[in-house]
């Protein structure tokens, strides 16, 4: 398939607004690709040239492209720049000078050339990389046509903005195979299984559907985290569980460690060649460099990695006695001083703009693991609760011997007053509070249920928990916030039913002044002109900047109400969540977290968990 090709189908994929015309458009193209052209295709759908889990990135910023831009077609960066200010999206900006550019020479050129000159792209590195990276880019652009300059930048920048979740995706998958989404359970748990759309794919169109079941963890690939569901008191937990186990619940960064003794799998490079099936003898995995093994990688919740992030987590497995494991636990950064635990925020300190290395220092970690999801090769996660911590206590001499790990506390609850009791010890020690599990769950990847239930701390007896958000725009602000540029953020749940954000509040507390500024830069670098066909504001609260809905936020309220403006729970029919027209609402929003790095847009809290804690 051609370049050019791809990108009219993706230039369909944008102007297209129903969810079920997208899957079907999306499945009808994916059919067409030959067996080579699958994985290539599926990453740069996603804006990637490898997994979302494999550290790979173009690092090509949005400043270096303005000026690739300008050298390409033969424009002052200035005119990029203001160009760029005006339509908010450097996809547009390239596609408008590829207008005025009619020398173009490169209509045969397929889709594995252009991934291999990505791949090529990204992989650059060392003294002199930018030119390198610059003088590929200028030589694609220079070759197309509008609409495939348009991808081909927005693919480097990771945003193709085509409204493409990756439920969509795997419904297209389950419209390929039956005509319905009748597959999409099956496909479900095994993309939470084996995070990698590319090799889904592959099973998916080479009629391999029977495999899907049989897919098990392999250690090195990340598994999708079991989460949890909301209960307001202790008497709903225990009325749902009977007995139960019941585990602290920590304010840290949600960790998956995964430890082989054998070295995990090493990319090789594609060949650059114009004829070659880049992918047929592709075997994705981290790319190996000076020489060095990997034996351990650690994933986040969302399943990004945190490998170099945690050099202290690593040093603990050098020697290990077992084969290989994967454990699911939360990591929280101490104060060496105290020894009491901090913030969140403080320890996803390590994770940019920090020496990881001083951070470890000054802020060492605890992972508290309370999971074992394989062990010695053995996959776990169709194993009872029960058996797994044995499994995990059997462990116990290994985690005594380091100050990094340890087995979480677990109690066996057998009453509401027993629950009651270690619900409040946890918050006189100023934990969140707990989790209570049931005692035979199976650990089904990427599955909220009331399976795992999450208790916290009441805000002012009001709400029974935080809710996270994804920042939709922001107002300009007014008075003394008039120098900031900015008065308030506004703020959405998700829906997963419709596969939209609805809006739920405007925040402007919490926020401190020296915070504005760099908030607003963060929201201006994803600045939108109309409304994402993933978003639903009502005009009545339509904010004078839009962006994409990309950066998540954690946000306390007094209490949740009905509001006739936010359309959380709320249909375009007017119809509403139940017999009004009204959406639910948080009354008293108050800012308490800005930038959720452990969490994507869709893992906020949902419409349903909304309506659940009413």
């Amino acid at each position: 398939m051609q370049i050019k090709e791809f990108s009219q189908q993706l230039e369909i994929l944008e102007k297209t607004s129903s969810r079920n015309e997208m899957t079907v458009i999306l499945a009808d193209f994916l059919r067409k690709l030959d067996k080579h052209e699958i994985r290539p295709v599926m990453y740069m759908l996603i804006g990637r040239i490898v997994p979302t889990y494999i550290p790979i990135e173009f690092n090509f910023s949005t400043k270096l492209l303005i000026r690739s831009l300008a050298e390409a077609f033969k424009m002052p960066v200035d005119g990029v720049k203001k160009m760029y200010g005006e339509k908010g999206d450097i996809g547009l900006v390239g596609a408008e000078m590829a207008r005025q550019d009619s020398n173009k020479n490169g209509a045969n050129t397929t889709i594995n050339e252009i991934y291999d000159l990505l791949y090529e792209l990204a992989i650059s590195g060392g003294k002199g990389s930018q030119e390198i990276k610059k003088q590929i880019y200028i030589d694609l652009i220079k070759k197309f046509d509008p609409i495939s300059v348009k991808f081909i930048s927005r693919i480097i920048t990771g945003d193709l903005r085509l409204g493409l979740s990756d439920k969509t995706i795997l419904d297209a998958f389950s419209w390929i195979i039956s005509g319905d989404k009748s597959h999409k359970v099956v496909l479900e748990q095994a993309y939470g299984v084996r995070a990698d759309i590319g090799e889904i794919a592959e099973l998916v169109l080479s009629g391999k559907m029977d495999e899907l079941d049989k897919l098990e963890i392999v250690p090195g690939t990340p598994v999708a985290s079991k989460l949890v569901q909301r209960e307001k008191s202790v008497d709903a937990v225990f009325e749902r569980l009977g007995d139960c186990y019941a585990q602290p619940k920590y304010d840290g960064l949600r960790t998956q460690i995964h430890f082989s003794k054998k070295d995990f799998a090493v990319a090789v490079k594609v060949s650059k060649s114009a004829k070659s099936s880049c992918m047929e003898n592709y075997a994705f995995g981290f790319v190996e460099q000076k020489g060095e093994k990997e034996h351990v990688r650690i994933f986040s919740r969302n399943m990004e990695p945190l490998t170099d992030m945690f050099p202290d987590i690593v040093k603990v497995f050098e020697n290990s006695k077992f084969d290989s494991i994967v454990l699911d636990g939360e990591a929280i950064g101490v104060d060496p001083k105290t020894g009491k635990f901090i913030a969140f925020q403080e320890t996803s300190k390590r994770r940019r703009k920090y020496s990881v290395g001083e951070k470890a220092k000054s802020t060492p970690v605890k992972v508290f693991v309370f999971d074992v999801l394989c062990f010695d090769g053995k996959d776990l996660t169709k194993t009872g609760l029960r058996e797994r911590l044995e499994i995990l206590n059997k462990l116990e001499k290994f985690f005594a011997q380091q100050n990094v790990l340890a087995i979480s506390n677990t109690q066996l609850v057998k009453s509401t007053e027993q629950l009651d009791k270690i619900f409040r010890d946890a918050l006189d020690k100023g934990l969140e509070g707990i989790i209570a599990k049931d005692i035979e769950s199976k650990y089904i990847p990427g599955t909220r249920t009331y399976d795992w239930i999450k208790l916290k701390a009441n805000i002012e007896q009001g709400l029974i928990d935080t809710v996270d958000c994804v920042v939709l725009g922001y107002y300009y602000g007014r008075g003394v916030r008039a120098k900031f540029g900015v008065g308030a953020f506004l703020v959405g749940v998700y829906n997963k039913k419709k596969e939209r954000f609805e809006t739920v509040a405007k925040v402007g507390s919490g926020v401190k002044d020296e915070q504005w500024p760099d908030f607003v830069k963060q929201v201006n670098e994803i600045r939108v002109e109309s409304v994402p066909k993933n978003v639903y504001i009502k005009k009545e609260l339509m904010p004078d900047v839009l962006c994409e809905p990309k950066i998540v936020v954690v946000v306390e309220a007094d209490e949740i109400t009905k509001s006739g403006n936010h359309t959380a729970g709320m249909d375009e029919g007017g119809k509403g969540n139940g017999k009004d027209a009204k959406g639910f609402s948080l009354r008293f929003p108050r800012l308490k977290e800005w930038g959720r790095v452990d969490k994507k847009p869709e893992d906020v809290t949902s419409v349903e968990e909304i309506e659940g804690m009413v």
